[in-house]
C-alpha cells in the first residue's frame, strides 16, 4: 500500500511539474492582453483618419481590419460604395491601402483615383466658391437625379443642417473650412458611433455626435499616425469641440431642390459632382 501510494504522489507530481512549465507565465498573457490592446486602438486611429481623408469615395471603413504584415501592418477597406443608374449603391474590391510600420508611422498611403468629388474637396478647402457647374441646372428638368457639394458662406450647427440636407438620419458634413493640407476635414455619417460608445454618448443619427465618439479614443502620441494622414490630434479635437459644419453632400437631389439651395443667402458656392438620370418606374425626385 505504501509502495502504491508514493507512486500515486510521484505521478501526481510530475503531471503538475509538466502542467506548471505548459502554461505561459503571467507576464506573458499581460504582455499579449496590452499588445492587442495596443493593435486595436491603431486600427481605431487608423480608421478615423482614413474616414476623414477620403470624402470623395465611400469607403467600407468600419467593416474593415487593420492587418499584421511582414515589416507592420496594412489596412485596406474591403469594400467602396457607389450610386448606380437605379439609385442602389453596390460594392466593389478598391485599390486604396495604407501601410504603417511597426511603431505606427505610415509608410506608404495608396489613394483612389482622383473624380469630380475628390477635385471639388480640394477647391473647397483652398478657398474657392464653387466652379460655376451649377450653371447647368438652368437648362436641367426632372428626372435626373444630382449629386452637389456646397459651401457655406458662414459655418452653422449640425441641428440648422435641415435648412439643407431633408434627412432624419446622418448627413455627410465638413468639419472645417480652409486647411494647410487642403481637404476639408469630413464625416460621412455612415461610419457610426464608436463600438465602446453608449446611447448616452452617441446618437447614431448625428453625425457630428459619431465624429466626436471615435475622436475621443485619441491619445497626444496618437500625431505619430495622424501625421502620415496630414492630421493631428489637435485639429481634429478642435473641430469636434467646435461642432461647427462648413459644407455637406447632398445626395440624389432634384435639380429644382439644387436651385433652391443655391439661391439660400448662406451658400457661397456649390460643386455639380454627379447626375444620373432616374429609372423607369421609379419615383424621382
Amino acid at each position: 500500500m505504501r509502495t502504491g501510494r508514493l507512486v500515486f504522489l510521484l505521478a501526481a507530481a510530475i503531471t503538475a511539474s509538466v502542467s506548471c512549465s505548459q502554461s505561459p507565465p503571467a507576464a506573458d498573457i499581460v504582455g499579449a492582453a496590452n499588445e492587442r490592446i495596443e493593435r486595436d486602438h491603431l486600427e481605431a486611429v487608423v480608421k478615423l483618419a482614413v474616414a476623414v481623408t477620403n470624402p470623395a469615395d465611400r469607403l467600407a471603413v468600419t467593416g474593415s481590419r487593420l492587418d499584421e504584415s511582414m515589416d507592420g501592418y496594412e489596412f485596406r477597406p474591403i469594400s467602396v460604395f457607389f450610386p448606380t443608374s437605379s439609385g442602389v449603391f453596390s460594392s466593389a474590391r478598391v485599390p486604396y491601402a495604407v501601410r504603417l510600420d511597426k511603431s505606427g508611422h505610415v509608410q506608404e498611403i495608396n489613394q483612389m483615383p482622383e473624380n469630380r468629388l475628390s477635385l471639388a474637396m480640394g477647391e473647397f478647402g483652398n478657398e474657392r466658391n464653387g466652379d460655376g457647374s451649377d450653371r447647368v441646372l438652368k437648362s436641367v428638368g426632372s428626372g435626373v437625379r444630382t449629386t452637389v457639394l456646397i459651401k457655406l458662406r458662414q459655418p452653422v450647427q449640425e441641428r440648422d443642417l435641415n435648412l439643407f440636407v431633408s434627412s432624419e438620419s446622418s448627413a455627410p458634413v465638413l468639419l472645417s473650412g480652409v486647411r494647410r493640407t487642403g481637404n476639408p476635414i469630413y464625416w460621412s455619417g455612415e461610419e457610426g458611433c464608436f463600438k465602446s460608445a453608449t446611447q448616452r454618448d452617441c446618437a447614431s443619427y448625428s453625425s457630428l455626435a459619431q465624429f466626436k465618439s471615435w475622436v475621443a479614443q485619441l491619445r497626444p502620441n496618437d500625431d505619430t499616425t495622424l501625421n502620415g494622414f496630414g492630421l493631428s490630434v489637435a485639429e481634429l479635437r478642435q473641430a469636434a469641440t467646435a461642432g461647427l459644419i462648413y459644407g455637406t453632400i447632398v445626395d440624389g437631389g432634384s435639380p429644382a431642390a439644387i436651385r433652391k439651395l443655391r439661391k439660400h443667402p448662406n451658400v457661397s458656392g456649390m460643386w455639380i459632382t454627379d447626375m444620373r438620370p432616374c429609372p423607369r418606374g421609379d419615383e424621382c425626385p
